[in-house]
């Protein structure tokens, strides 16, 4: 375990999030030391992302006329990050709009099939 920790999420934190998540258990160590490694590196991709699309913007910017943007803007974060983590996901309840049942999937490819 690296307990030299400069710089990145504090332990305390993460623990408590980890612990209340969790119905108030117990939270070992190396488990709050695994999620803190896997945030912080979760955190440096979508770091990385944010970088590349704002070069992208800015070389638009520029060639439009415009000055380049300084300030990393949260639409700039949100677009991949929801993309990546919040997927949305449709739950259709019997007899909704798009809702089919075996017996028609499993009719039509058939039909599909035969012809």
């Amino acid at each position: 375990m690296n307990n030299k920790r400069l710089v990145g999420l504090p332990y305390k934190v993460v623990k408590r999030i980890i612990s209340q998540e969790l119905g108030g258990q117990q939270v070992s160590s190396e488990s709050v030391e695994y999620m803190i490694s896997v945030l912080e590196s979760q955190l440096k991709e979508y770091c990385k992302e944010a970088i590349i699309k704002q070069e992208e913007e800015n070389k638009i910017r520029v060639i439009q006329g415009l000055p380049p943007k300084r300030r990393f803007e949260v639409s700039l974060f949100k677009s991949f990050v929801e993309s990546r983590i919040n997927t949305p996901t449709v739950v259709y309840r019997l007899g909704d709009e798009g809702q089919t049942t075996n017996r028609d999937t499993s009719s039509s490819s058939r039909k599909e099939l035969s012809q």
